[in-house]
């Protein structure tokens, strides 16, 4: 199926596949992107190639993670210009308001337990978004990383649930705190 493009079951190249989201309210649709940042929804479980379409067309720059919530409309992607969110399984796409920190956008989460709390990760710090209900999802954002040294490099990850981490890899320290932790140790 992934040859040349997701559609194409005979093409001569493969592509690969760099990101995977699948509904947890219908395991039945998936979400891929591969590796030159294009997004295809399959709504077979990935059974067959005709199963795939692309939902990208309206993204103006390529995709580099994919996560969908607890409705399988609701999906977020990190593009190289920054963070995007369709509620409508990818028809449609809105920029997020995300903080602009000089970094680039790296991954994007929604929490398994709180449905309307979603994270961004840069390059350069990781976010949250709060739970104000379904319409300001991903509209506003606080730091989690707020507190930690200056590093030359940086990674981060977050682990959302209950009560959930952040995980930050600097210049080869690990640093983590839980997430309903006011401040690093």
């Amino acid at each position: 199926i992934w040859k040349g493009n997701l559609l194409t079951a005979d093409g001569w190249l493969s592509r690969i596949v760099t990101d995977l989201a699948v509904s947890a309210e219908d395991p039945l649709v998936l979400y891929a992107i591969d590796e030159v940042g294009d997004v295809y929804q399959s709504r077979d479980g990935a059974s067959t190639a005709a199963g795939w379409r692309p939902i990208d067309a309206r993204l103006p720059s390529p995709a580099r993670a994919i996560d969908t919530a607890h409705k399988t409309r609701m999906v977020a992607v990190a593009c190289e210009g920054g963070f995007y969110l369709s509620t409508t399984a990818g028809h449609t796409w809105e920029r997020l308001p995300a903080p602009e920190d000089g970094g680039k956008p790296t991954d994007v989460q929604f929490d398994p337990v709180k449905r309307y709390v979603m994270y961004a990760v840069t390059t350069r710090a990781a976010y949250r978004s709060p739970d104000f209900g379904e319409e300001f999802l991903g509209q506003s954002w606080e730091p989690l990383t707020e507190g930690l040294p200056k590093a030359n490099s940086a990674r981060f990850y977050v682990g959302p649930g209950e009560p959930g981490r952040i995980y930050a890899f600097l210049d080869g320290v690990l640093f983590t705190r839980r997430l309903d932790e006011p401040a690093w140790p």
